[in-house]
C-alpha cells in the first residue's frame, strides 16, 4: 500500500517544529538525542515525510515547552513558549477500551500541556478539576472515536440524564461506552459501531461490579488534529 503524503494534510507541523528546535537547542542532534530518535528521524518530521508516535509527541510538548494545540497550529504559525495560561492535565498511559475492556487506571499518570483557554473554548468547561486524559484502544465507538484518539474525561459526580459518552468500569474492566437505563437494576452499554452489540448489565446480580467513573467531554485525533465529538 502507497504511503499516504502527510503533507497533504500539513497543519504547519513541520514548520512550527524546527522553529521550536532552533529555540531551545544548538542543533537537531541534540534535540533528537532528547527525545529519543534519529537526527535522520527528525529531519522527517520536520519536511513532514514522517509522523512521530504519541509518545514522541509527546515528549517534544514538554522539552519544548509547547502546548499540542500550538505544536499543530495551521499555517505554520510561529511556535511560543507555553505561558502561565498552561493547563497540565493529567494523562494516563493504560488505555481506555472502545471494545472488550482494559485494566485498571490506578497507575501514576503523566502530564500533558495544553493552553487553559483552547480547552475551555473547545471542550465548554470553566475548570480543570477532577479532569484528565487517556488514549482510546478498539473501534467499538467509531466514527465519533477512533482507535488512537486522546479522550479528556471529568469524573463522575452524578447526573440526572445520562446523555453523552462515560468510562465506566465493569468487573474491573474499563471501557468507554453510551449508558442506558432501563431501570434502576438493569444498565445498558452501547457502541456507536453498529457491529457491537450492546452490554446488558444486570446490577443486582451480587457477582456484578459497575462504576461509572467519568464523562468524556472531548477528544483529539492526533493524525488530523480535529477535536470535535
Amino acid at each position: 500500500m502507497k504511503r499516504k503524503n502527510i503533507k497533504n494534510e500539513s497543519y504547519g507541523f513541520g514548520e512550527v517544529l524546527e522553529q521550536a528546535i532552533k529555540k531551545k537547542f544548538k542543533n537537531q542532534i541534540d534535540f533528537a538525542n532528547a527525545i529519543g530518535v534519529t537526527q535522520a528521524t527528525v529531519s522527517r518530521y520536520i519536511s513532514e515525510t514522517a509522523s512521530p508516535s504519541f509518545h514522541v509527541l509527546h515528549k517534544m510538548s514538554t522539552i519544548l515547552d509547547i502546548d499540542l494545540p500550538l505544536l499543530y497550529r495551521k499555517n505554520g504559525s510561529s511556535a511560543q513558549p507555553v505561558d502561565s495560561n498552561m493547563a497540565k492535565i493529567p494523562f494516563y498511559y493504560s488505555e481506555v477500551s472502545a471494545g472488550h475492556g482494559l485494566s485498571s487506571l490506578d497507575e501514576t499518570p503523566d502530564y500533558l500541556n495544553f493552553d487553559s483557554n483552547w480547552l475551555k473554548n473547545e471542550f465548554l468547561i470553566e475548570n480543570f478539576d477532577d479532569m484528565f486524559s487517556l488514549k482510546v484502544k478498539g473501534d467499538s465507538m467509531e466514527p465519533l472515536i477512533q482507535e488512537g484518539d486522546i479522550v479528556f474525561a471529568k469524573k463522575f459526580d452524578n447526573a440526572s440524564t445520562y446523555q453523552g459518552i462515560y468510562i465506566v468500569c465493569y468487573n474491573s474492566d474499563y471501557l468507554i461506552k453510551k449508558i442506558q437505563f432501563k431501570d434502576k437494576n438493569l444498565v445498558k452499554l452501547i457502541s456507536q459501531n453498529p457491529e457491537y452489540d450492546p452490554i446488558e448489565i444486570d446490577l443486582s446480580n451480587e457477582n456484578t461490579s459497575f462504576t461509572i467513573v467519568a464523562k468524556v467531554i472531548g477528544r483529539i485525533n492526533l493524525k488530523s488534529f480535529t477535536h470535535t465529538l
